[in-house]
């Protein structure tokens, strides 16, 4: 079974509703699969996807190649969270690069790792911004 889910992740991207272009099997180990895996066991919710995808537009219009001046990947993190929420995740091989450099699979793990039943949510936050993410999801 968890071999199954596993090529699911590699293959298609179906658990994070990407297209099969933006996930990288090339890039990631089967380790790191497994570990993606589990991550979503344990941090994934379905009620918040929609907060999930809001942030994914919001910061980057769905492009998990972006690599900007202050925030990297489709999340847009900076470096600091990155490194920090990507090793709690256990990818330490991602640790010190920049997100964008990382799989999209890669990249969304790490996302759920630090939204962490919405206790992370503070990281993508838009108070100085003057955009409630209520406003994107609507």
């Amino acid at each position: 079974m968890l071999r199954r889910l596993v090529v699911s992740v590699l293959a298609t991207g179906l658990v994070f509703g990407l297209a099969p272009s933006s996930v990288s099997a090339q890039t990631l180990t089967e380790r790191e699969a497994k570990q993606v895996v589990k991550i979503l066991k344990k941090y994934e919710r379905k009620k918040w996807q929609d907060e999930r995808l809001c942030i994914l537009h919001r910061e980057s219009r769905g492009d998990f190649t972006v690599d900007g001046r202050n925030g990297s990947g489709g999340y847009q993190f900076i470096g600091s969270t990155w490194d920090h929420y990507a090793a709690l995740a256990g990818f330490d091989r991602w640790v010190g690069k920049r997100a964008a450099k990382a799989p999209a699979s890669v990249q969304t793990a790490v996302f759920w790792r630090t939204w962490n039943f919405k206790k992370g949510a503070f990281h993508w936050g838009t108070h100085w911004a003057n955009v409630p993410i209520e406003d994107c999801l609507g």
